[in-house]
């Protein structure tokens, strides 16, 4: 995949959200993080399981999530494990949004 990526490095490069710690922090992308905490916040209220109990489990499979990507994360692991589920909580929540627009819930 790293090859690929540097034969068109801007087919790889996401210009209005990211979902992986790769391009955390790159210029244009700052004003979806904000948004991407809102839709946390959210899922927190919709699951009413603590952000605590999430942060546990995403640490207790840190080294396995770190493992899926092709390149090393050179993140702290308390950064590494935020960036997991601020992602993944928005991931979700944006689905189950757009399901549920969908489907008239």
């Amino acid at each position: 995949m790293t090859y690929i990526r540097r034969r068109d490095e801007k087919a790889y490069t996401p210009e209005v959200i990211s979902i992986v710690p790769l391009h955390h922090g790159k210029e244009g992308l700052e004003a979806m993080e904000e948004q991407k905490k809102r839709y946390l916040r959210d899922f927190i209220r919709r699951t009413k399981v603590s952000l605590k109990d999430y942060i546990k489990k995403i640490r207790d499979q840190e080294a396995r999530l770190r493992s899926c990507y092709a390149e090393p994360i050179k993140f702290s692991s308390d950064e590494f494990v935020k960036f997991i589920l601020v992602d993944a909580a928005f991931t979700i929540e944006f689905l189950l949004r757009f399901y549920l627009k969908e489907s008239g819930h």
